[in-house]
């Protein structure tokens, strides 16, 4: 969800695309493709120089969400520490 705040900002502000592609949240967690929250959307903002950023979780709120399991981690967007990164690696 911060991520897609994240995208539109940078799309209100500079223009731009919004792209949309399955998030790595499930992978993280390992869930089979069944579970529900395997196919989370991830936003990624691109500019019109086609360098796309984003907005995604610290090494130290991934610890986090480890402990606390996927759904209480999906549901803990107030308190979420990210960073931005750029491309999509």
């Amino acid at each position: 969800m911060n991520c897609l705040l994240y995208a539109v900002r940078k799309l209100w502000k500079e223009g731009g695309y919004l792209l949309i592609r399955r998030s790595r949240f499930g992978e993280d967690f390992g869930l089979t493709k069944k579970h529900p929250l395997y196919y989370i959307p991830h936003f990624l903002h691109r500019d019109l120089d086609k360098n796309v950023t984003q907005y995604v979780p610290t090494e130290e709120q991934k610890i986090i969400n480890q402990k606390r399991g996927p759904w209480l981690s999906w549901l803990n967007i107030w308190k979420f520490e990210g960073k931005v990164i750029g491309d999509d690696a």
